[in-house]
């Protein structure tokens, strides 16, 4: 029923009787399959050939939609692979005089904008029109080599895919990545027209950098390709996103306030108020402000976040914002609305399996409100549940930082809750927190929400 509804979603179509709109109103009310069965009370193969018949108008109705839901570029290569079927079409009929110039101005445009496996199809039939149909040797010969080019552009993407499909997964499964640097650096050192290529390249650089912890490298690279993409205003908006991403990741960690905050204000120019990566780059902003001691940053992004419509604060991106506003409340600030610990917690049902990540943003956002409420026994019993997850969860997957902090919280338990014998408790741990380095991440999900040495500082204070 989740496919039913997304083409629903997307599609120009909708039902005006029978059971196609009984089923059309249950599929956007959030029923599930069994639930609209009951609800129909018809046979299974009925039933079935009720979801057949609204799944074709609605695909039907998806090709015939307006289009107002994509972006510039999109629209573009849109209407090119539009244009493309028609001059196809042409072709297939022989209207020559019509198909050869659409493919022609086709071809062209695809290029611009990407699109070699068009335009190496357009050439192909173009090659073969003025070598056997109308035999011209100034077109011929440049079609030709059209051809030879726009398959050189292809192999070089599909070379460039299999590398960062490969890299994704042997991280993923913990493989090794000796061989995708190798082809890595032997593809970096081709030359290619195709954005989508230079993408993929910079992308898997950059990504490789930070698996293997090289910040500065990181960084340079990021600014690199933000640099080769500024001059082409046609690109889209995720082109410039993931290397915005990452290099604001970097600056935060390394408390470089002032060009995180350059760079934030730089990217928010591009995407949409409200859409998802707009939605990132404010939960970026959120950290900067409390990284940087300025919780009113922090307060402002989630302002503005509450502005978005309801259809806009929806899945795991939703929760993320929760769990900012539960961190807000530690701070003296007029967020908006009451708030409680145990609403909370209920609320971020999808962030708390994520065991290494938002899992623990939870954990220590929970004993910091349960410390500061003085609920001691409450305390004290979910630091003893620590012990399993730190071990099965935490150990040995680059996670020092949050080990230490972890079993920092645990020494205020066993020095009593006396500020005195916690400190006594805390040297070895403490000490281990400082010489551990921030954990770099462009995913909000990786990285510490509040830095851990001021949270500690504020637990103290509640001693």
């Amino acid at each position: 029923m989740k496919a039913l509804r997304q083409y629903a979603q997307a599609s120009a179509w909708a039902p005006e009787n029978g059971d196609l709109l009984k089923l059309y109103k249950m599929i956007m009310a959030g029923y599930d399959r069994n639930e609209a069965k009951e609800a129909f009370q018809i046979s299974d193969n009925h039933f079935s050939v009720v979801c057949k018949r609204f799944k074709e108008h609605m695909i039907q109705g998806v090709l015939n939609n307006s289009l107002k839901d994509l972006n510039r570029f999109q629209r573009i290569r849109y209407s090119i692979r539009k244009q493309y079927e028609s001059a196809i079409l042409l072709l297939l009929l022989e209207k020559k005089d019509a198909g050869i110039p659409l493919a022609r101005a086709t071809m062209r445009k695809a290029e611009k904008y990407g699109l070699f496996q068009i335009a190496l199809d357009l050439s192909r039939k173009l090659r073969i029109y003025y070598s056997m149909l109308d035999a011209n040797t100034k077109f011929y010969k440049y079609y030709k080599s059209k051809q030879k080019e726009y398959k050189k552009e292809l192999d070089l993407e599909l070379g460039a895919e299999d590398v960062m499909f490969d890299f994704a997964f042997n991280v993923k499964k913990g493989l090794s990545l000796n061989e995708v640097e190798n082809q890595l650096k032997e593809l970096a050192k081709k030359e290619s027209k195709s954005y989508w290529f230079h993408y993929l390249i910079f992308l898997c650089k950059a990504s490789w950098q930070q698996v293997n912890r090289q910040e500065n490298e990181m960084l340079l690279t990021c600014y690199e390709a933000l640099k080769y993409f500024e001059n082409d205003k046609d690109l889209p908006y995720f082109i410039y996103f993931s290397f915005y991403l990452r290099a604001i990741s970097v600056h935060i960690a390394r408390r470089e306030y002032p060009q995180a905050e350059t760079l934030i204000n730089k990217s928010l120019d591009g995407p949409v108020l409200g859409e998802h990566n707009w939605q990132i780059i404010m939960l970026q902003r959120a950290l900067l402000g409390f990284h940087s001691g300025k919780p009113a940053i922090t307060l402002d992004a989630y302002l503005k976040f509450l502005k978005l419509p309801k259809k806009k604060r929806t899945g795991q991106i939703n929760e993320q914002w929760q769990i900012i506003r539960a961190y807000l409340q530690l701070y003296e600030v007029d967020a908006p609305g009451p708030w409680r610990l145990s609403r909370f917690l209920n609320s971020v049902q999808m962030s708390s399996t994520d065991k290494a990540g938002n899992f623990i943003a939870i954990k220590i956002v929970e004993l910091m409100h349960l410390l500061r409420r003085r609920e001691y026994e409450k305390y004290a019993y979910r630091c003893e549940r620590l012990d399993p997850y730190i071990d099965q969860h935490l150990k040995g997957k680059k996670l020092d930082r949050y080990v230490h902090f972890l079993r920092l919280m645990q020494c205020i338990v066993r020095g009593g809750f006396q500020k005195e014998g916690v400190l006594k408790k805390a040297k070895k741990y403490l000490h281990g927190l400082k010489e551990s380095a921030p954990r770099i991440g462009a995913d909000v999900r990786e990285v510490e929400i509040v830095p851990f040495e001021a949270l500690w500082e504020m637990a103290l204070e509640q001693l």
